[in-house]
């Protein structure tokens, strides 16, 4: 097993970021059905520029154009030929073949990174504790209440909160959001031997599924909770 040692990466390494705005967008609030997005797993763009999207809310694979347009809709909840009954990833195959996959592997490398953990006050816990309130019926709220006082506090947040591998085979990390203070997410990339060569700052609500060598792809949802599926330029530093 090799170990990788990272000193702590500072803030704008790299010079890595997205274009200013995205080149396609795909989700709607009112619109036809195929634009309505629910519990999207999954997304993927393909050399040709089309895009899948898994919407978990009705367990299809639903394809779009590279202009955004949709183009078709695979599969649909049941246990009949062609039907799923719980999607939840898009794993790449060979040309343009998409899968379904699981796998399992062994530890070959580990990458170590000098990030400083960052405390959680009594009031950043309780403004979580706020938020997730909010968002569940009145009836509900007690419990919610009752079962976060009985949780320990810890003195500091998780270090990261999810792994993605891109094209060029590099691991982007992203640095835990704490969603009731973060605005944005610091994301680390590291290259193919485990070493830290850029650093970038993304929207903390951006769940980040495809990145190929010149553009991401990720969902983000506004604040009617409507989801987008995003494609975003990508410049990648020297």
């Amino acid at each position: 097993m090799t170990v990788v040692e990272n000193p702590r990466v500072p803030p704008g390494v790299g010079e890595w970021q997205l274009g200013p705005e995205p080149l396609v967008e795909i989700g709607v609030l009112n619109g036809e059905a195929p634009y309505q997005l629910f519990r999207v797993a999954d997304a993927a763009r393909l050399r040709d520029g089309r895009i899948v999207v898994i919407n978990g809310g009705t367990n299809e694979l639903r394809v779009y154009g590279a202009d955004g347009g949709h183009l078709a809709t695979w599969g649909g909840e049941g246990e009949g030929p062609g039907e799923f009954l719980l999607m939840q990833s898009l794993v790449r195959w060979p040309g343009d073949s998409l899968a379904v996959w699981d796998s399992d592997g062994s530890l070959a490398r580990l990458v170590r990174l000098a990030e400083p953990l960052r405390p959680l006050s009594a009031a950043a816990w309780e403004a979580e504790l706020q938020r997730r309130i909010a968002e569940v019926p009145e009836q509900a709220r007690a419990g919610i209440r009752a079962l976060w006082d009985r949780v320990p506090r810890p003195d500091t947040l998780p270090a990261i909160s999810t792994v993605v591998h891109d094209a060029a085979d590099h691991l982007w990390i992203r640095g835990f959001v704490f969603a009731a203070t973060d605005t944005s997410a610091r994301w680390i990339v590291l290259d193919p031997s485990g070493q830290a060569v850029a650093s970038l700052d993304l929207p903390a609500g951006m769940e980040v599924y495809d990145i190929g060598t010149d553009y991401l792809v990720g969902v983000v949802r506004d604040d009617l909770d409507v989801e987008r599926v995003q494609v975003w330029p990508l410049r990648r530093g020297s």
